[in-house]
């Protein structure tokens, strides 16, 4: 009996303390309200809006039955959509594939849709494959093969006997030049083995380098930023594993783009997940930890002088604070970051935390002053029992500021 009364007092006192943790943590978060909404059709794997902000494209797959009742055919499509009167444009189909019923796709599902800086062009990536199309119509321009590091075998020994198994390179990020026509792409293989590729549009010609040949941390990098002028590519690398306390060293990077030589690095104090750049070299740094029982409730958005390598502000969130993903409008006005309730349980069976996600939301900040202009109505939905956030495009502000994509909306900002 004292046991159970003992585990119940120790209960309540962890979650009274998560509480007023995130009691404290929504203090200056900025007002929530309804965005006024547009649909993003089809289910898109990735996204983007033009720098006029009149259009988006997005990239898509479609699976439909052949004459083969055994088969199936899978159709990857680019779409440009004049998202305001719910207009499609153009379309462009940029493969097919048709196999077994029940049978996995032949290559990866990393998806990758962007526009140029001036908006002429619209590169997609696909299956270890650049297409370059015009930005009015989707004709294709050109198209580029990335293969990637090539794969490894290995072989784990049991009782039975030996057991090889391959690890394949994975495309982890990929972010257009604001200026040249080349684009960085972030390769990785495994748990600790990353490379930058930067692939040149106008000769076809890529330039790879390893990160931890660099001296870029020893895991994998987690996001990549160009620099506006586009002299260098800043690259987020946790300095330790997810769900323990972040390292004292350096875990963003400032490179030189074809050469990867570093020229600085930023010790940020978050377990770093996503990063963007402002054109007068702000860098903001968000969180990807873990929720802790006595830590790391609400970590905040943290702005650091890349020139100098210094802290310079912390914006908080709500109450699970600002964390997974950060993106700054290109012409530096505004932030968009994840700022949804996350919040620790505890398995008191295996005695280990777990995150639980309370709901999902998105915050912007005015970063002239540091003001918090809006937080976004939940995004969750009830889906099959359960509730998650419908549509699969990652968090991303328009060039001006003026919209937010997420999920399969894309949202009007005051």
């Amino acid at each position: 009996m004292k046991k159970i009364l003992r585990t119940s007092v120790v209960g309540t006192v962890l979650l009274m303390w998560i509480a007023l943790c995130c009691a404290l943590a929504a203090e200056n978060a900025p007002p929530q309200r309804g965005l006024r909404t547009y649909a993003l059709h089809g289910n898109p794997n990735s996204a983007d809006i033009s720098p006029d902000e009149r259009l988006v494209v997005t990239v898509l797959s479609r699976s439909q039955q052949t004459d083969d009742p055994s088969k199936i055919k899978t159709t990857d499509v680019v779409q440009l959509w004049d998202f305001r009167q719910d207009k499609l444009i153009a379309e462009n189909v940029l493969r097919e594939e048709i196999r077994d019923k029940g049978k996995p796709l032949t290559y990866a599902r990393a998806e990758y849709v962007r526009y140029s800086a001036d908006g002429q062009l619209v590169i997609a990536y696909l299956d270890h494959c650049l297409y370059l199309l015009r930005g009015t119509d989707l004709r294709e321009v050109r198209r580029m093969q990335t293969s990637g590091p090539p794969e490894v075998s290995h072989t784990y020994k049991t009782k039975s006997g030996p057991h090889p198994y391959v690890v394949k390179s994975e495309l982890a990020a990929l972010e257009l030049s604001p200026v040249e026509h080349q684009v960085a792409v972030v390769w990785v293989r495994g748990f600790a083995e990353a490379w930058v590729d930067i692939v040149q549009f106008d000769s076809a010609q890529d330039t790879v380098w390893n990160t931890r040949e660099r001296g870029l941390g020893w895991m994998n990098p987690t996001a990549v930023a160009w620099t506006s002028d586009g002299h260098q590519l800043v690259v987020a690398v946790p300095n330790e594993v997810a769900c323990n306390s972040p390292g004292s060293t350096p875990d963003v990077f400032a490179v030189q783009p074809l050469s990867g030589a570093i020229q600085q690095k930023l010790t940020t104090g978050l377990l770093v997940g996503d990063i963007a750049v402002t054109p007068d070299s702000r860098v903001l740094v968000v969180d990807r930890d873990c929720v802790g029982v006595f830590e790391n409730h609400h970590p905040p958005l943290r702005v650091f002088d890349l020139r100098t390598g210094k802290k310079i502000k912390e914006l908080t969130g709500r109450g699970g604070g600002v964390r997974y993903a950060i993106s700054v409008s290109r012409n530096g006005g505004r932030a968009v970051a994840d700022t949804g309730i996350v919040k620790a349980r505890f398995d008191w069976g295996d005695m280990v935390p777990f995150d639980v996600q309370g709901d999902s939301t998105f915050s912007v900040w005015n970063l002239k002053a540091y003001e918090g202009l809006v937080t976004s109505q939940n995004l969750m939905q009830r889906m099959s029992g359960r509730f998650r956030v419908d549509g699969q495009v990652p968090l991303r502000i328009s060039p001006n500021g003026g919209f937010v994509l997420r999920g399969n909306s894309i949202y009007e900002l005051p």
